[in-house]
């Protein structure tokens, strides 16, 4: 089951107690996309430029950052 929430740009899609959101820039390109566990962050999530480009990936556990991988001298060459 898929919602929309028109105030943030995001489509979060719900299974149980897992979320998979996805949010966008006002120009429609996506700028983050994750996985919620009970409306924690959880997991990988991507953010993202404007322009589409991965410019960082940070990891959560329960809502709480672990890790954030980001190139801050050449943000665009960030790759999955």
């Amino acid at each position: 089951l898929a919602h929309w929430h028109k105030l943030y740009n995001e489509i979060t899609q719900v299974k149980g107690d897992t979320s998979k959101v996805v949010t966008y820039y006002k120009n429609g390109t996506l700028k983050s996309e994750g996985t919620k566990i009970k409306k924690f962050r959880h997991g990988s999530w991507y953010y993202y430029d404007e322009e589409g480009y991965l410019i960082k990936m940070v990891k959560y556990k329960n809502g709480r950052m672990v890790k954030e991988f980001s190139n801050e001298r050449h943000p665009k060459a960030i790759t999955r």
